[in-house]
């Protein structure tokens, strides 16, 4: 009953704005003209609101039920609207692809169109424009081969590029050194006494920690060892 009451309230409410009358006067009216659930029916009565509750009743009603009437209609509404915009999305879409075959055709048959011509037109060859003909598209062939292999293989150079970097970055990632002085003279030295030049970073021994030295010929011997 109160979401009822409070429907009516809101309708008795919108009307009397735009039909001018009391919204007090017509909520008693209402109230006592309405038949209550449990309850005898009581008779109407007549009641005159400056002439306006003919207006009124049939408005409350009329209302009422246009508004019960206008659910189904819009949501029928918005549903043939969906489908509408699905419709003109698939016609649009059919008529770029027609559009685009249409051209596809037009160019294919204006190539023919110019190949027929081109052969109508040609005039026979010698045997020395025939070979010159065949010798210019072996160099053409030629041609497209070399520059097929050098994409190939600037793609694999481009492959193992990363992977070579990340090589070097590790190798250097393990290579760690520090400063340290001999007779004067500034090295880095690694943690396996490998000596690097301070400036030029060169490896130039490895030094001797018994002896407290710098040992030139160890790194050449090991070199030869590992080969």
């Amino acid at each position: 009953m109160s979401s009822s009451n409070s429907k009516v309230n809101s309708v008795v409410t919108m009307l009397s704005s735009k039909y001018n009358f009391d919204v007090a006067e017509a909520l008693k009216y209402v109230e006592e003209n309405v038949e209550k659930k449990g309850r005898p029916k009581k008779e109407k009565k007549e009641v005159e609101v400056s002439g306006k509750v003919d207006i009124f009743t049939t408005l409350v009603e009329g209302a009422t039920t246009d508004e019960n009437k206008e659910e189904t209609p819009k949501k029928m509404t918005k549903k043939a609207e969906k489908e509408a915009k699905k419709a003109e999305k698939e016609a649009a879409k059919a008529a770029k692809e027609a559009e685009k075959k249409a051209k596809e055709e037009a160019k294919a048959a204006k190539k023919a169109e110019k190949e027929a011509k081109a052969q109508k037109e040609k005039k026979p060859r010698t045997e020395a424009q025939i070979a010159a003909f065949e010798k210019m598209k072996a160099k053409g062939e030629e041609k497209r081969k070399q520059k097929q292999a050098e994409k190939e293989q600037a793609k694999a150079a481009e492959a193992v590029a990363p992977v070579a970097a990340e090589a070097v970055k590790e190798e250097k990632k393990e290579v760690k050194v520090k400063k340290f002085e001999v007779n004067g003279k500034k090295y880095l030295k690694s943690s396996e006494n490998i000596l690097y030049d301070a400036e030029t970073q060169d490896v130039i021994g490895k030094w001797n920690e018994e002896k407290k030295e710098i040992i030139f010929e160890e790194l050449e011997e090991e070199d030869e060892d590992e080969e």
